[in-house]
């Protein structure tokens, strides 16, 4: 039996029984880049990709950014942080585990995947299209996704998406073979929802 299908079943054996909802777009199983707004001198600068994929535009936009601060041992670019009292406001209950398509990541990873977003300049704006989960980042096989069950566009605060994200990873996770595991999503009270699962 493949690796991915023995997560999947233990996925499926950690959730519970009772009716949990599900977002539409993050198991239609398509996941397009995030669009990203950044702030500049010369006022809103829009951008589509992933963290990665974007680092030589953003490097371009803002000269002195580094992408991975922690691997030159600099200090992080400020954001914008919501109280994280704010951040269960945002969002309703708690996170929902396992259920969402895809397979389960490492919760270290998350970690990362969190930095990613921690480190974008301060204010910046993730969104996407409607009906479409929009892929934020993918670190060392974690993904953090944004999925619009609206039927507009959504663009909020990129720090959103990491605090949620981390709620997600510390709320359900599950170990097998020495190794501590995670999936699930978080619903906003608009029609939106934070996704953590693996990326390839």
């Amino acid at each position: 039996m493949k690796f991915s299908t023995i997560l999947s079943l233990l996925s499926l054996a950690a959730a519970p029984s009772y009716s949990i909802p599900t977002s539409d777009a993050a198991n239609s199983g398509e996941v397009v880049p995030m669009h990203i707004t950044l702030p500049t001198a010369d006022g809103p600068l829009e951008l589509i990709g992933t963290y990665e994929e974007l680092i030589p535009q953003i490097q371009e936009a803002y000269p002195d950014w580094v992408p991975y601060p922690e691997s030159t041992r600099l200090t992080p670019t400020p954001t914008s942080s919501p109280n994280p009292s704010l951040v269960e406001r945002y969002f309703k209950n708690r996170p929902t585990c396992w259920l969402v398509a895809g397979n389960s990541c490492l919760t270290w990873a998350v970690t990362q995947a969190r930095n990613n977003l921690k480190n974008l300049p301060a204010r910046t704006m993730c969104g996407g299209p409607p009906n479409k989960c929009s892929r934020t980042t993918c670190a060392d096989g974690a993904a953090l996704d944004l999925c619009n069950d609206r039927t507009t566009s959504l663009s909020i605060l990129c720090n959103r998406v990491e605090k949620a994200s981390g709620d997600i990873a510390h709320d359900c996770q599950d170990n097998f073979d020495g190794e501590t595991w995670t999936k699930g999503q978080w619903f906003d009270t608009t029609g939106y929802n934070v996704v953590v699962r693996r990326c390839y």
